[in-house]
C-alpha cells in the first residue's frame, strides 16, 4: 500500500513541476571512478539522461526498452547515460551490477547529493531527460505512456521518448516538452 500511495503522489507531484528555461547546471554528479561527470559533446543533436534505481519495479521491467531505444538512437549518434542517485564510494558497485543485470551497457553517472535531479526536476524513477548540445533541457519526462498508473498498462502507448528524439533529429522542436512519469518517488532532502 504504501508502495502504491508513492507512486501516486509521483505521478501527481509530476504534474506540477517547472520546466527549466536557458542553460541547465550539470555539475555536482560523478562518473562510477569518482571524478567529476561531464556530459561529452555528442555527435548529434542531444544527450538522454535516464534516471534509474535498482530497486524500483517499474525502472526494472523498462529495462529492455530502454536497451531498445539505446540501440536505435545510439547509432544516430545519441548518447545515454544511466543516472543513479548513490555515491561512487557506496553505490558504483550496485550500479554496475545493475547495469549487468539488465544489459544497460553505456555509462553511469552518479548524483548522491541529487544536484541534477535537482537542475532537471526529476521526481522519478525511470524519467529522462533530454539536452541539448548547448545543455538545454528539450525534453523531460516517461519513456512511454503505457503505465497509466501503477499495476495498469495501456494499449495504444505513445512512445514519448522516441517521438522526442526523432523530432529533434528531424531539426523539429519537441512537441511535448514535458510529461508525468509514472515510477518509484525520489525523496526531497
Amino acid at each position: 500500500m504504501a508502495i502504491l500511495a508513492t507512486l501516486v503522489a509521483s505521478v501527481i507531484l509530476g504534474q506540477d513541476r517547472s520546466f527549466p528555461v536557458g542553460k541547465v547546471n550539470l555539475s555536482g554528479a560523478t562518473e562510477v571512478t569518482g571524478d567529476p561527470f561531464k556530459l561529452q559533446e555528442p555527435a548529434g543533436p542531444c544527450s538522454v539522461l535516464i534516471f534509474l534505481s535498482h530497486d524500483c519495479p517499474i525502472a526494472n521491467r523498462y529495462a529492455p526498452e530502454i536497451k531498445r531505444i539505446y540501440n536505435e538512437y545510439i547509432e544516430k549518434k545519441i548518447p545515454f547515460y544511466r543516472v543513479y542517485l548513490g555515491s561512487a564510494e557506496h553505490y558504483a558497485d550496485t550500479a554496475v551490477k545493475h547495469g549487468n543485470d539488465y544489459g544497460l551497457e553505456f555509462p553511469i553517472v552518479l548524483d548522491p547529493n541529487k544536484k541534477l535531479v535537482e537542475a532537471l526536476n526529476i521526481s522519478v524513477t525511470p524519467e529522462v531527460a533530454v539536452i541539448s548540445k548547448d545543455y538545454k533541457l528539450l525534453y523531460r519526462g516517461r519513456i512511454d505512456d503505457q503505465n497509466i498508473e501503477h499495476g495498469r498498462v495501456k494499449e495504444g502507448y505513445r512512445r514519448d521518448l522516441r517521438v522526442a528524439l526523432d523530432e529533434i533529429l528531424a531539426g523539429k522542436p519537441v512537441s511535448e516538452r514535458a510529461t508525468a512519469a509514472v515510477g518509484c518517488f525520489i525523496p526531497r532532502d
